[in-house]
């Protein structure tokens, strides 16, 4: 299988620089959970940084599958483990994909705090359902302002 050229892919997905960032958050609120920055909780916020960083590490990920794919005929066995999800984990995926300045820099141009968003750590609103990044929708246990 020849591997994808993803450099035509939008940035929205795949840039590192803060204002492309900040677009892509407002983009996840928009596509992804129907939202109006204005109305949007800081769950809401939470999961569109989840989602936003998500499109990061996935970006990585297929480069290095197709590098090592196109290297040697064999097969390959990958996971990528969705943990990174929750509070502390995010704040662990920005610091080791070097994205932590650019992120509270992109959150603060939309409005919201990093360290507050990360102390959220995606919980919901009580008897508010939300959609978790695997499309399942669950409920929300904590109160969220």
């Amino acid at each position: 299988m020849k591997p994808t050229n993803l450099t035509d892919t939008p940035s929205i997905r795949r840039g590192l620089r803060a204002d492309e960032i900040a677009e892509a958050l407002i983009d996840h609120l928009h596509y992804l959970q129907a939202k109006l920055p204005q109305h949007a909780t800081r769950n809401d916020w939470y999961m569109a940084l989840a989602y936003t960083i998500r499109d990061r590490m996935l970006d990585r990920y297929i480069s290095t599958v197709e590098a090592v794919t196109a290297a040697s005929t064999s097969k390959v066995v990958a996971y990528l483990s969705a943990e990174f999800l929750t509070g502390p984990h995010l704040g662990n995926s920005l610091v080791n994909l070097g994205l932590w300045e650019p992120a509270e820099k992109a959150v603060a141009r939309v409005g919201q705090d990093l360290p507050t968003l990360l102390e959220t750590g995606g919980r919901a609103r009580v008897g508010q359902r939300r959609a978790r990044p695997s499309g399942r929708l669950l409920h929300g246990l904590a109160g969220d302002p």
